[in-house]
């Protein structure tokens, strides 16, 4: 074939073609990367990466979604997606699915598609690379571009899945979300369309709707390939030239579509509300044109601003240290309103209903800062940090997973793709230009848009009237105008405590060869677990993890415990606040919290090799006291509070399922959690002290890129003479009750029906039984899948766990899907037919085999981590005092056989307690 394509092979700031198929700058030479376009007008993106070995990424797409419909077209974008797996020329009804499972690929995750608004897009990730797999997978990519058969038999039988994921999305979030869209992106075509449609349009939709959409707008020029993984790119674009090179180009231009959100530019005003909605909050927004990103300058002014960002974000927490102050929380983001429009948009959140009080605090805090701007201080520290942050990110792996969302947003927004290297270059290169005259710049630029909303998020109950859209027009000029001196002083230099710390002694006992473990023993006694690994380069996890929890303490101090956590951690650490804590580290990589699980407990930190020892004097400040801010306690009733008067049906329905479940025991769905009114700063901090830092019988793990010699240094130093405290409670072990009658409730105001099937059964633990447990389930939901959804057309999903927890001589499962009210019984019984009959014969001997293969993987990478090693090591210790439960997943996954399997999940599912738990919609009065 005659190569005539035009092409960017091997670029560095790679070039991407807009829909006018211009180049947009020039590119620069680097391996492995190809981008191009053949004759037919589709473009593709090429890379060879080798991280996950053997592993292929493609996607699909096709720019058609939502605003590419027509008025009577209402959800066709995303029903013709459906369609794509529901049968094509080569691949007949439901064969696609066959063809992949031959090669391995039996995961939704794997084999996908999403439609948005102005786009869809298809997923295939391949389990290896070889050639009859990516042939296959280009066969059907090919089929999708142009072979979709649309049978008037499988188009009825999709309607009732595409029925349920429109039920699945409706409440009171989503709700809450269009409303506020309809005014954010008024006169817009994204207010005009729906990405599912409606029940009358899917109940309607017809063949003919979706060949016409589907001949206008699945068209070469109109359409990218993107395929990134352990490839050879010269091969896999031979493969596309051959595949997809011949599908004709229609003479015809694409009709143009519009992207845009009208910007007014004066002040606007609206006020919504939402059932179910109780938090009163604020949200003001500037809006502008967007500019992509298509050259150097541009990235050095979006970096800008991104720093910006960072050091908006600090300050605006003065906001909330404002006397009389109901501002609860305050964040500021830019984000895309459509896919031509950014919106700069502040959110606070508010403990009381002070709206016009909040909004008069907020822009005098942006006029103070326009007429002040950021000191030179907050900036250097801040380009000092991410300067730390781009030399650390240098030398990390590129997965090849997120090589393929950044061509994804290369291809989709018309900008140009940088890799890893040039981006490290451009960071290095502004990071050292950047100025605080740029940041103060970045920072005006927010502001100053003369497009402005102030949208208030009111509860039902609570309505008030707030400033119109004149009188923040004249509030926002009066402010900004006059003067405005700083409200909060700048605060003094915070310094970490000195503390007197008695260096201990430390001693190697034993060495794991074969999981790379040294154990040590400190000289107060405790053991200390070490493993080197730079899988993550210069950081280093530490924990520090004993036996206790929430079921070792008496229960009606449950909750009493749970909030003093929450609160003692978010007070800060020791009697340092966490804003002074910011002041100190300045955003340094460095963290220490509280553990505080059913049966363990302790504490769990990271830090940077250069902050490893603060992150240890912070362990031993949080130790040495426990204080809970009154202001944080007041802020936690009100929003315990405003929860309690719009408690949601689902939460409802699970309190009272968990109290069937596990009678007389509190759990996360306690209503009694809400209860905290009567606690006080005092009481909590008491508890706190009392279970938590009274028991300090730890085994201390650290992990990370840091030599036995400097750890044994921390260690002795920091570790080795904190006072050994035991305290003996014994646990109580949580075993479910299976009720006989079903658990109907009646709190949706949704029409959906959600079920939920609840499995028990008496089963001594063994490490491998509860892994063969959890892979039946996932084998389970596959075919739960296949017959609830593509046969019955009854389920947008469903899921299936199964599981046997070390300290419970009791096996558990459950089981949920949302479907139509009318189709609960019906669907029951489906599923316990499934249930019955994979009992009576055993699971798919060739989906267990795939199965097997990505677990297997899927170990290797986990465990090589710095947090799967710990998360391993932690378990495995706290229940034997070695590592010797570290591999037994993946021994189990290793020796696992059909039978092997088989025989567990026949244990487990013979004479199985079940409990039925539906929650139904409202019933009408």
């Amino acid at each position: 074939m005659k190569n005539s394509d035009k092409n960017t092979s091997d670029l560095s700031s790679l070039t991407i073609l807009n829909q006018t198929n211009k180049y947009i700058s020039k590119p620069k030479v680097i391996p492995h990367i190809d981008i191009g376009e053949l004759n037919n007008g589709l473009t593709y993106y090429l890379a060879e990466n080798h991280t996950p070995k053997s592993k292929v990424y493609i996607r699909l797409l096709v720019k058609a979604g939502a605003l590419n419909e027509e008025d009577d077209q209402q959800g066709t974008a995303h029903f013709l997606e459906h369609m794509a797996f529901n049968g094509t020329k080569n691949y007949p009804k439901h064969s696609l699915f066959t063809e992949l499972e031959n090669i391995g690929i039996t995961s939704n995750i794997d084999v996908n598609a999403a439609t948005y608004y102005e786009n869809t897009i298809y997923t295939l990730n391949l389990p290896n690379n070889d050639k009859k797999t990516l042939d296959l997978a280009l066969n059907i990519i090919s089929d999708w571009t142009s072979n979709i058969t649309i049978s008037n038999e499988e188009l009825n039988n999709e309607r009732g899945i595409i029925l349920e994921e429109w039920r699945a999305y409706l409440g009171p979030i989503t709700r809450l979300h269009n409303k506020k869209i309809a005014i954010e992106m008024a006169d817009s075509q994204y207010v005009m369309r729906s990405i599912l449609g409606n029940p009358h349009s899917i109940e309607t939709m017809s063949k003919q709707q979706l060949i016409e959409f589907y001949k206008k707008w699945y068209r070469p020029d109109n359409m990218s390939i993107i395929v990134v993984g352990d490839i050879n790119a010269t091969d896999v674009k031979q493969l596309i030239k051959q595949k997809l090179g011949s599908i004709p180009r229609p003479q015809k231009a694409l009709d143009p579509i519009n992207y845009s959100v009208p910007i007014k530019n004066e002040w606007r005003t609206a006020t919504v509300s939402e059932q179910g909605i109780s938090f009163p909050t604020i949200e003001l927004s500037f809006f502008s044109h967007y500019q992509p990103e298509d050259c150097d300058a541009r990235y050095k002014e979006n970096l800008t601003k991104r720093i910006a960002t960072l050091l908006l974000n600090q300050r605006l927490q003065e906001l909330r240290k404002i006397e009389s102050s109901s501002i609860n929380s305050v964040n500021f983001d830019i984000t895309l309103a459509g896919k031509e429009t950014i919106q700069s948009i502040f959110t606070l959140q508010l403990l009381k209903d002070n709206y016009d009080e909040a909004t008069k605090d907020l822009i005098t805090f942006l006029a103070q800062l326009k007429q002040q701007g950021f000191n030179s201080k907050e900036v250097s520290n801040k380009i000092a940090q991410l300067k730390d942050v781009n030399e650390i990110t240098k030398t990390n792996k590129t997965d090849s997973i997120d090589l393929v969302e950044q061509f994804l947003y290369s291809a989709n927004n018309g900008e140009l793709y940088r890799n890893k290297r040039k981006i490290y270059e451009l960071e290095k290169r502004f990071l050292n230009e950047i100025t605080v005259e740029d940041i103060n710049n970045a920072f005006l630029s927010f502001i100053e848009p003369q497009s402005k909303l102030l949208l208030t998020t009111q509860p039902v109950t609570q309505q008030k009237i707030v400033m119109s859209a004149e009188q923040l027009t004249s509030l926002w000029q009066s402010v900004i105008a006059t003067y405005q001196p700083l409200r909060i002083k700048n605060e003094k230099s915070t310094l970490l405590p000195d503390i007197t710390i008695k260096k201990g002694a430390i001693t190697k006992e034993k060495e794991w060869e074969s999981h790379n473990i040294t154990e040590y023993r400190l000289s107060n006694g405790s053991k200390l677990v070490y493993q080197f690994n730079n899988t993550e380069p210069n950081k280093i996890y530490f924990r520090a993890l004993t036996k206790g929890g929430l079921r070792s303490i008496p229960k009606d101090e449950y909750n009493q415990l749970r909030v003093a956590t929450i609160l003692v951690d978010d007070t800060g650490i020791g009697e340092i606040s966490r804003t002074d804590l910011q002041h100190i580290f300045q955003g340094k990589s460095i963290t220490i919290s509280t553990v505080l699980a059913d049966y363990q407990q302790g504490y769990s930190g990271w830090a940077n090799k250069d902050n490893l020892a603060s992150m240890f004097e912070l362990f031993r400040l949080k130790l040495a006291s426990s204080p809970v801010s009154e202001a944080l306690l007041y802020q936690s009733k009100i929003e315990t509070s405003q929860y309690k008067n719009t408690i949601d049906g689902y939460h409802k329905f699970l309190s009272n399922v968990y109290s069937l479940r596990y009678p007389n025991i509190d759990t996360a769905y306690s209503e009694k959690n809400l209860e905290i009114a009567n606690f006080t700063a005092s009481m909590l901090s008491h508890t706190y002290q009392k279970y938590i830092t009274n028991k300090t019988d730890y085994t201390y793990f650290i992990v990370g890129d840091i030599s036995a010699k400097e750890m044994e240094k921390f260690a002795a130093t920091y570790l080795a003479s904190i006072e050994v405290k035991t305290q003996i409670r014994e646990p109580y072990f949580m075993t479910s009750v299976s009720p006989k009658e079903r658990y109907t409730g009646y709190f949706l105001r949704e029409p959906r029906a959600e079920v939920e099937l609840y499995l028990t059964q008496p089963l001594k633990w063994a490490s491998a039984n509860d892994y063969y447990l959890r892979l039946s389930s996932e084998i389970i939901e596959e075919q739960l899948h296949l017959t609830l959804r593509e046969k019955a057309s009854g389920t947008y999903s469903v899921t299936s766990e199964f599981w046997q927890n070390i300290n419970n001589a009791q096996a558990e499962g459950q089981i949920k899907f949302m479907c139509a009210p009318e189709r609960v019984d019906e669907l029951l019984i489906l599923t316990k037919q499934v249930l019955k009959e994979i009992g009576n014969k055993g699971i798919d001997e060739r989906i267990l085999h795939y199965k097997l293969q990505q677990h297997s993987e899927q170990f290797d990478h986990y465990l090589q981590s710095n947090t799967g090693s710990l998360n391993a090591m932690e378990h495995s210790y706290l229940e034997t005092n070695t590592p010797a439960l570290m591999f037994t997943n993946l021994e189990a996954n290793s020796k696992a056989t059909k039978e092997k399997v088989d025989s567990v999940l026949r244990d487990f599912l013979t004479d199985v307690s079940q409990f039925e738990a539906v929650l139904l919609p409202q019933k009408k009065r």
